[in-house]
């Protein structure tokens, strides 16, 4: 499944020229999947510091892999005296 794309459709060509050579996205998801991958349960809060991403991105690229079925959400957890949901790796092969 690909990604939506990065610059509007009524942003200026050279949105989508940068767009297209723009891989960060894809980085940060990678990097986050691995965390989700290696410490499942988590929250978005807890894989933006364990990442060094940060609470947002991490939470952005956490929608990314859950738009593409990669991972799910699971019960909420506290971080930092607030609920957040917890996030965990589908399944190979398997759609829940």
């Amino acid at each position: 499944m690909s990604l939506p794309p990065i610059a509007r459709s009524t942003d200026p060509v050279t949105s989508h020229i940068a767009a297209q050579n723009f891989s960060k996205r894809q980085t940060q998801m990678d990097l986050v999947l691995a965390w989700v991958q290696k410490q499942p349960g988590e929250t978005a809060g807890t894989y933006g510091e364990l990442t060094g991403l940060g609470h947002v991105s991490a939470q952005r690229r956490l929608s990314d892999l859950k738009n593409q079925k990669l991972i799910f959400l699971g019960e909420a957890q506290l971080w930092q005296g607030n609920k957040q949901k917890t996030w965990w790796p589908r399944p190979q092969g398997r759609l829940l």
